[in-house]
């Protein structure tokens, strides 16, 4: 999991966190990764319920909310730039966060 700039036509700029894994990511042939979009914390509210916050222990300037319920399928080509790495305890919490969304570990 990497943290990316992106650019959006109707959103403009944001991070986002890639899901993908290396080889996909590294591979010519494969056009697209997937990826969650963040968005820019604003008066330091607590995450919602489908969020991790990352801040700049995770490569960033401003804490940063990732949307864990929607799993978007990205083009590479739309990426602008490595802005940093996700800690290990923050993909943690966004994998439980993913499977808590899309209720993946219910009984």
């Amino acid at each position: 999991m990497g943290d990316l700039s992106l650019s959006f036509t109707a959103e403009g700029s944001h991070p986002a966190v890639i899901l993908s894994n290396d080889e996909r990511c590294d591979n010519p042939h494969y056009p697209h990764v997937n990826a969650l979009l963040c968005t820019t914390l604003r008066a330091a509210r607590p995450a919602k319920k489908n969020e991790v916050i990352l801040n700049g222990s995770d490569g960033l300037d401003w804490p940063t909310a990732v949307r864990c319920d929607v799993i978007y399928l990205l083009p590479k080509n739309l990426f602008q730039g490595r802005r940093g790495e996700v800690t290990r305890e923050r993909r943690r919490a966004i994998g439980r966060k993913i499977a808590e969304c899309y209720r993946l570990l219910q009984e």
